[in-house]
């Protein structure tokens, strides 16, 4: 499988929501379904992430890291597809306008430019 061909079409099916899911994910620590929910709920209520989670796995640049005890994914880890999605295909000033319009922005806009500041 090349990774090349299958971005395209990734890209036109992975909105900005999901690409901030994807992004937290795998910069940032937030890679677990509850402090993803917590972020999310802080900044833009609801904070409803499994509809993001569910994209981001159908489009496999995330996979399942962990289980409950009842085997629902409670913690993910970005794929290589991933990690070349978030290096080719994101865009900082995107990504942080749309953060913005977010009805309380300010800690996930300082927690996303620190991200970006890093790269």
């Amino acid at each position: 499988m090349k990774l090349g061909m299958d971005l395209n079409d990734t890209k036109h099916s992975i909105s900005l929501r999901d690409q901030l899911v994807l992004l937290l994910i795998s910069k940032s620590g937030i890679n677990n379904i509850f402090q993803l929910v917590m972020k999310f709920d802080r900044c833009d209520f609801p904070g409803r992430v499994e509809n993001n989670l569910l994209t981001l796995l159908d489009n496999q640049l995330i996979h399942v890291l962990a289980v409950d005890k009842f085997n629902h994914p409670v913690k993910y880890a970005t794929t290589q597809k991933g990690e070349v999605f978030l290096k080719n295909d994101i865009d900082s000033e995107i990504i942080i306008d749309h953060i913005k319009k977010m009805s309380n922005p300010d800690f996930m806009l300082e927690l996303v430019q620190a991200i970006f500041d890093k790269e």
